[in-house]
């Protein structure tokens, strides 16, 4: 199949994320499977018109994106027009089979193109607005709220329900967003196909790390090892974590002595500047280390010298790609029961689960398995066995070929 790829953001850009890393992830397995991918992306700061990669070619589009609701939506250079201009020049000479786009991002040439496209939803609006009504703190973070509320409005209405409604097919990353799709925007349930993300374990090989390379961050054997990866944001409950290890250190000598927390990954200055004060303030400075952003073989090996991952999100995530990274380092897993987290994590056999925001719960969690380590055994087990059959890549794509073959023979018959 010839596949052209739509997506807002790629692995080229500054300040990619989980996203892209598998939109990268997808369209070089499908290349591996003998297929063509073009993706096409706004140019932001990249100077370069096109790119080649691991055999997909990258075509960025001078364009102004909205990212917001206001005038640049109807300006004649942004994403949606531009978008389908650079397509459909090409689209006459190659004549591409199917249209793969990431969220809204094919929207142009859903409007404008008799081509089947199908769609991947990583997660819905409501949603996206819940988990900022959970986390309101600030006045900054009410303000942001009421100027959201209008984008997310129109989108609701828009945006979100054309692209979901004129797609041939819609991928879920997990039931849970299925299932809000479905409420939000009264799809068919058949229309909809849960692929959860795959990894490729050929990335996730170890690499060999100078103890220096780790500064402080050297696993100690004599340690409980408690790791994060991800964002660091306040709606993914970093602070609750905080809270959690300092209430069980209190209660229990040997855990305060023995605990080491890892967090693995960065987010705003501020933001981060506010964890590590409240680490400061609870006397955690010895036990807790910022990581920042690593290379995902560095990732790994945190993982490996690892007892046990903590997701404590207030976010409803979609399908969150560091849990299915853990699991196939055999960690087991305590993880918020919000979102797509339960999907990942089953309760009692892969890990742990605890109602979100809920300190307390978080902290006997962490100390179930601190206190049991045949059972984190067994658990971290379960996990690898649980990744190796439900989340490698291969599974990833043999899902998505199958959709996207479908879409493209619906469309000739």
């Amino acid at each position: 199949m010839k596949i052209a790829v739509f997506i807002k953001r790629t692995t080229l850009h500054k300040g990619f994320g989980g996203l892209e890393t598998q939109n990268k992830t997808l369209c070089e397995g499908l290349v591996a499977k003998g297929h063509d991918i073009t993706v096409f992306s706004p140019s932001y700061e990249l100077l370069q018109k096109e790119d080649l990669l691991n055999g997909v070619k990258y075509i960025f589009v001078p364009s102004l994106y909205a990212a917001q609701f206001g005038f640049s939506s109807w300006n004649k250079n942004n994403w949606v027009n531009r978008s389908f201009e650079v397509f459909n020049i090409l689209h006459k000479k190659e004549k591409f089979d199917v249209v793969l786009g990431q969220s809204s991002a094919a929207l142009g040439i859903l409007r404008k193109v008799k081509i089947p496209t199908v769609s991947i939803s990583h997660g819905t609006i409501i949603g996206e607005i819940s988990t900022q009504l959970l986390n309101l703190r600030t006045f900054k973070d009410y303000l942001r709220i009421i100027l959201d509320l209008g984008y997310a409005t129109y989108n609701f209405f828009g945006r979100q329900r054309e692209f979901v409604t004129h797609s041939k097919k819609i991928v879920a990353v997990s039931q849970f967003v299925k299932n809000c799709l479905i409420e939000e925007t009264f799809i068919p349930e058949n229309k909809v196909e849960v692929i959860y993300n795959g990894i490729n374990l050929k990335a996730l090989a170890p690499e060999i790390i100078d103890v220096s390379e780790k500064g402080d961050a050297v696993d100690d054997v004599h340690s409980f090892g408690i790791i994060y990866v991800g964002r660091l944001h306040p709606s993914k409950g970093l602070s609750d974590l905080l809270l959690a290890i300092k209430k069980l250190g209190n209660r229990n000598a040997e855990f305060k002595l023995k605990v080491r927390l890892n967090i693995v990954g960065d987010g705003e200055k501020s933001y981060v500047t506010s964890l590590k004060k409240l680490v400061h303030d609870l006397q955690l400075d010895s036990r807790v280390f910022f990581v920042g952003n690593v290379s995902l073989g560095k990732v790994y090996n945190f993982l490996k010298t690892s007892n046990v991952f903590v997701l404590p999100s207030r976010r409803k995530e979609g399908f969150p790609m560091t849990l299915v990274e853990a699991m196939f380092a055999s960690l087991p897993i305590i993880g918020a029961n919000v979102g797509g987290i339960p999907e990942a994590v089953s309760d009692g056999v892969t890990g742990l689960l605890f109602e979100s925001g809920n300190i307390d719960k978080l902290s006997e969690c962490i100390e179930k398995l601190f206190e049991n380590r045949a059972l984190c055994n067994t658990m971290s087990k379960e996990a690898n066995v649980r990744a190796h059959s439900q989340f490698t890549l291969e599974t990833m794509l043999d899902k998505y070929e199958k959709v996207l073959i479908e879409a493209m023979n619906g469309n000739k018959n």
